[in-house]
């Protein structure tokens, strides 16, 4: 990796977190790797005070800037990027119209002065010329939409000339940018006027961009973004990116996503046995958060031990739940006709917040909608094996569902789709109490009273 800038980007923080660590490795070395790295997070230039911020910077310039002694390379990770605001901070106008602003030093009265250059009727020769930014320190955005601006020390006693003809007169630097700016000015906070922080991230923003575009020598950034794509990130940022940087695109994933090689290539890593059904499994109950799923492959080394072979039970046993399980646990309670263990779960789920009984709603009716399907295909006369082949799953992926399938027939599982249609629509019409319609379905799927009926039972 010779390139001084290396973008590392994809949708788990893991792997990038791993790749960002392997790249560092590879440039410093193992010698070099405590004097020559120095790490960042994008969110620690978030949501804080203009003097906290201000030391960051200066923090992050230092890093880059500084010559060490001890290492002839240096890396600077700068993780989480996409943090960063992608919309144009409000410092970058009120800067565009300082920078608009000039002045020239002339003789005027014996004296050299500076005027404003619009205010002269010709041009001068020979003169000193300057823009407005410099004569301000520090500005601030106000949520009162007004920008704070502190005038450079130099410049606070000083006077800014404009020609008037034959004569001049003079304005003190507040009142010379108070006249000539668009934009709302103030030279003393207001009192209680909250400061804008994504104006203030302008300044990192601001840094940061320029050291991407022209980068030390000798300094190699390494970039981490939790994207999808790299034109995710600020639209300045990915310009300079793509002018001197290389991208690793790490895995990218979207609401279906089923890490199924990456678990098991990873539990074999770490010592573990795992079948394909085990790691369909552990899937289902953890989700596909890479981290997440790491984290509970560790768990159960740790465990069983070195070349086990967790079984389905023991991985319902020993792993965390995610939410998501646990709604794939009420679906599966449901389809086993297990109405004891489908209430405990349905009022643990919902509680007090009924208003997550609508996605719980759907996500039973997705359960359910595979099921009939898988019922459809054996009515049939297809086998269980083209029956997978059909939903484009292997046998073992499936071989849960066909065993519940068989407890249904498919006039029964039509009915459930209707019953599950017509509480969907009570709970959007607030037609009922939502813990009271999900109990009622319970008790009517696992005591199989919509098996003859086909209209919905009150």
């Amino acid at each position: 990796m010779s390139s001084p800038v290396i973008l590392v980007y994809g949708s788990h923080e893991l792997e990038i977190s791993e790749e960002l660590v392997g790249a560092t490795a590879q440039i410093l070395g193992t010698t070099n790797a405590e004097d020559g790295l120095f790490s960042f997070d994008c969110a620690d230039f978030l949501k804080v005070d203009s003097a906290s911020l201000k030391a960051r910077v200066q923090d992050f310039s230092n890093a880059v800037e500084s010559v060490s002694f001890f290492s002839s390379e240096k890396v600077i990770v700068l993780k989480n990027l996409q943090a960063l605001p992608k919309k144009k901070s409000p410092l970058e106008k009120i800067e565009k119209e300082l920078l608009s602003l000039h002045l020239v030093k002339i003789l005027w009265q014996g004296e050299e002065r500076w005027f404003d250059k619009d205010s002269l009727s010709q041009p001068p020769h020979g003169h000193n010329h300057i823009t407005a930014k410099h004569l301000v320190e520090h500005i601030e955005a106000q949520e009162d939409k007004n920008f704070y601006i502190q005038v450079n020390g130099v410049w606070k006693t000083r006077k800014i000339w404009i020609a008037q003809g034959e004569v001049a007169s003079e304005l003190s630097v507040d009142e010379f940018l108070t006249s000539k700016l668009k934009s709302k000015v103030v030279f003393s906070r207001s009192p209680g006027a909250a400061e804008v922080n994504e104006g203030n991230t302008h300044q990192f923003l601001k840094r940061l961009i320029g050291y991407l575009e022209d980068p030390v020598q000798g300094v190699t950034f390494l970039l981490g973004a939790l994207v999808k794509k790299p034109e995710e990130l600020p639209k300045a940022i990915w310009e300079a990116i793509q002018k001197q940087g290389t991208l690793v695109k790490k895995t990218v994933s979207y609401d279906d996503f089923q890490p199924h090689s990456w678990v098991l290539n990873r539990s074999r890593k770490k010592g573990l046995n795992l079948s394909p059904e085990s790691v369909g499994l552990l899937i289902e109950i953890v989700g596909s958060d890479l981290t997440n799923l790491d984290h509970e492959l560790e768990k159960l080394f740790l465990k069983y031990g070195q070349g086990a072979s967790p079984s389905p039970d023991d991985l319902i046993n020993s792993v965390s739940h995610s939410k998501r399980f646990s709604v794939f646990l009420v679906g599966q309670y449901l389809a086993n006709r297990d109405l004891k263990n489908a209430l405990e779960l349905i009022r643990t789920l919902l509680g007090e917040k009924k208003n997550e009984t609508l996605p719980l709603l759907g996500l039973i009716g997705f359960y359910f909608r595979r099921l009939i399907k898988i019922r459809w295909l054996l009515d049939a006369g297809l086998s269980e094996n083209q029956v997978g082949q059909r939903l484009g799953q292997k046998h073992w992926q499936i071989k849960d569902s066909l065993a519940q399938v068989r407890r249904f027939g498919a006039l029964e599982l039509e009915n459930i789709m209707i019953e599950l249609a017509d509480r969907d629509l009570q709970l959007k019409t607030s037609a009922g109490d939502p813990l009271r319609l999900m109990e009622d379905l319970a008790y009517l799927v696992c005591r199989g009273h919509l098996s003859r009926v086909s209209s919905t039972v009150q």
